[in-house]
């Protein structure tokens, strides 16, 4: 009954939002919080971005919450780069529609050809935890922005990545600390100067 309630009367409420426990059965280690999806796919949902660049998925859990709700919003294309490939061919059947997925490093995003010429509005880190990694995953999102973009890093909870994304709001005048939401997300905005 709550579920139709949501469906027919809330404004916006997502068949993917109600769906939430069967996508997410499709994933075997979820390593993102329930706070942390819902703050997520509300982001993704509500700023509509043509364009979203997930760095790190794992087996997915992140990966099915953006494409969610890129698909709910009826436009918008993830890339979704990772060294490895371990998203099962449901997951994949899932995003098949508005998802990219890249097997590579994010060392080097401008020489990734499948990002050639494109702007991204919004960009998920949850890739190499290392402080050096996240400051250069940060550093190749601020390359890769259009002229404002939404940066969310995730397990901020982890003291690497806290100082990495510490160092990078230190030496980056146009990036913006929006704060920490659900449990373990930072928010960052970034305007082109």
């Amino acid at each position: 009954m709550l579920s139709f309630y949501r469906k027919n009367f809330v404004p916006g409420y997502s068949d993917f939002l109600l769906r939430l426990d069967e996508f997410l059965g499709l994933v075997t280690n979820q390593l993102i919080s329930r706070e942390d999806i819902v703050f997520l796919y509300s982001v993704v949902f509500s700023k509509k971005p043509l364009n979203v660049l997930e760095i790190g998925r794992f087996e997915g859990a992140s990966t099915l919450v953006i494409a969610g709700a890129l698909a709910d919003n009826g436009i918008g294309k993830l890339y979704s780069i990772d060294v490895q490939d371990l998203l099962t061919s449901e997951i994949k059947n899932v995003i098949s529609n508005n998802t990219i997925l890249i097997a590579e490093n994010s060392r080097n995003l401008n020489s990734t050809q499948q990002l050639e010429n494109l702007k991204f509005q919004m960009f998920f880190i949850d890739g190499d935890h290392s402080t050096n990694m996240v400051i250069n995953d940060i550093s190749q999102c601020l390359n890769l922005s259009d002229n404002e973009s939404i940066i969310l890093c995730h397990d901020v909870n982890m003291p690497e990545v806290y100082e990495g994304i510490n160092q990078s709001l230190l030496t980056t005048p146009n990036l913006i600390n929006c704060g920490r939401f659900g449990t373990t997300i930072q928010m960052l905005v970034y305007r082109k100067p």
